[in-house]
């Protein structure tokens, strides 16, 4: 769309959803992008009344030096998130918890090498973060989905001193591992029946959902800013000139990653645009099917969900045709215009960054609301 198309879309003063409270919606000059972009955010926001309210089992296991500020944001938001998944698994069902900083990160990395199983190590993954937290002062980030050596499903979160222009990017995190959680419980515990876009992606996007469940336009400047967060990842150097065609090849080109190339930027910023895209056209339980049929989609075309390059069996094609009615290949050239229209709606789109986006409304958190 060009800029004066933008402007038919709904602005962020309209409510999407009258049960569900908007927060000063009306503070940022943000409209969406699109229709479909509406549709999906609607349809995340009507998950939220499906919520269970039964109490998450946690066990909390936390540096003594962490900043109880940080702290917060966990506590308060992985319950949430695990309540919100309760229809995929079972809120009663014991999560460890891990929660520390980027400065301290050395604590983390002992206590979880003594913990998680030896399987879960494999790739030096945990070594590599170390090194990064060394470097990277605001480092933040996690995994999800992992096991210990008494069977437990282990989380760990680090927080990083505070990006000024970049607060949804860390508020996101507690939703983006539970649901790599939740897609290792769907998959039976296998997480390699998923493309990089298929797993980062997917948990981007429910990031950014959750995160700012009680404001629109704390929602859309979420998207504004992973896109200017995207500018400083050099995999995504020069992506603001990408045609649609180029992104069409990119997922073309997504279907021989390895897993082991997952942690690429651009596998959670595009990924999740697709996944808007996605939600948008087939709506949230035509999602949960595909997901809930991945584990399986190997079966009767190839012998594993991997072949001997480490590359992912294309039984998930067939899958997404069954559930989506389209197969990946047309839906890859919807993706490709659809990501060049949002760049467009970026680029001429005002972002709130620093303390004017934490104006825009308090931490989600902090809300007291009926979902």
């Amino acid at each position: 769309p060009t800029t004066t198309s933008l402007k038919k879309y709904i602005s962020v003063s309209a409510p999407l959803n009258s049960e569900i409270p908007d927060l000063n919606p009306s503070n940022a000059l943000l409209e969406f992008d699109s229709e479909i972009a509406i549709k999906a955010r609607k349809e995340m926001l009507s998950r939220l009344k499906l919520k269970s309210n039964d109490k998450p089992n946690i066990e909390w296991i936390i540096d003594p030096k962490a900043d109880l500020k940080e702290i917060e944001q966990y506590q308060k938001e992985v319950p949430y998130a695990i309540q919100f998944y309760g229809f995929a698994r079972d809120p009663k069902t014991l999560v460890r918890i891990y929660l520390g900083s980027s400065e301290n990160f050395q604590w983390l990395y002992d206590i979880l090498s003594k913990d998680l199983a030896p399987e879960g190590l494999e790739g030096n993954w945990l070594e590599a973060k170390l090194q990064r937290a060394k470097s990277d002062s605001s480092f933040h980030g996690g995994a999800g989905g992992l096991v210990a050596k008494d069977g437990a499903i282990v989380v760990f979160f680090n927080y990083g001193s505070k990006m000024s222009d970049f607060e949804t990017l860390q508020t996101q995190i507690s939703f983006h591992e539970y649901t790599h959680v939740v897609q290792k419980a769907y998959l039976s515990g296998n997480m390699s029946p998923m493309l990089c876009w298929v797993r980062e992606g997917y948990a981007n996007y429910i990031g950014y959902n959750l995160s700012t469940r009680y404001s629109t336009a704390a929602y859309l400047n979420a998207w504004n800013q992973q896109f200017q967060f995207a500018d400083i990842m050099p995999e995504l150097n020069g992506w603001r000139t990408k045609s649609a065609k180029d992104w069409v090849q990119w997922f073309i080109d997504s279907e021989k990653k390895t897993p082991y190339e997952c942690d690429s930027y651009d596998n959670y910023a595009i990924g999740s645009i697709a996944w808007e895209y996605i939600h948008g056209t087939y709506g949230y339980q035509a999602v949960d099917r595909f997901y809930r049929g991945l584990a399986k989609s190997y079966v009767g075309v190839c012998p594993s969900t991997m072949d001997s390059n480490n590359i992912i069996c294309p039984g998930w094609k067939k899958l997404y045709l069954e559930t989506f009615g389209n197969d990946p290949e047309s839906d890859y050239l919807k993706f490709g215009q659809y990501i060049e229209n949002k760049i467009e709606w970026m680029n001429t789109s005002s972002k709130i960054l620093g303390n004017a986006a934490e104006a825009v409304s308090p931490p989600s958190w902090k809300v007291q609301a009926k979902y």
